[in-house]
């Protein structure tokens, strides 16, 4: 089955958001997405984790160098080793969307072009 197509949430939109949900103003709902996510990014740098109980965990992990081909010209490549970061979603969060998307599948009427509607 063929996903949906979806909107892409943007930092403009979690603004207008924040601003219609919590009354704030454009400057004052800017400065708090912008804060949190600069919590987060230097607790991240600084090698914690942040756990957001009911949201998820966001975490650094290294990945080790590899050799790999490369797709246009088959030749050996390596990747160096480097760290990145991870995000596990909550239970709560995993359900929630679970919930959502088969509640969303149940009354969506098939799309012309899936070979499962018909």
């Amino acid at each position: 089955m063929s996903k949906p197509p979806t909107m892409r949430v943007t930092r403009a939109l979690l603004i207008q958001r924040l601003r219609r949900e919590v009354g704030l103003g454009h400057t004052d709902a800017s400065a708090c997405l912008e804060t949190v996510l600069a919590l987060i990014q230097r607790s991240l740098v600084a090698g914690d984790d942040v756990r957001l109980v009911g949201f998820g965990l966001f975490t650094t992990r290294d990945r080790a160098a590899r050799e790999t081909v490369h797709p246009r010209t088959g030749e050996p490549v390596t990747v160096p080793a480097r760290r990145v970061a991870q995000f596990r979603p909550a239970r709560a969060l995993k359900e929630l969307i679970d919930q959502t998307a088969r509640s969303t599948d149940a009354t969506r009427p098939p799309l012309a072009h899936d070979p499962a509607g018909g």
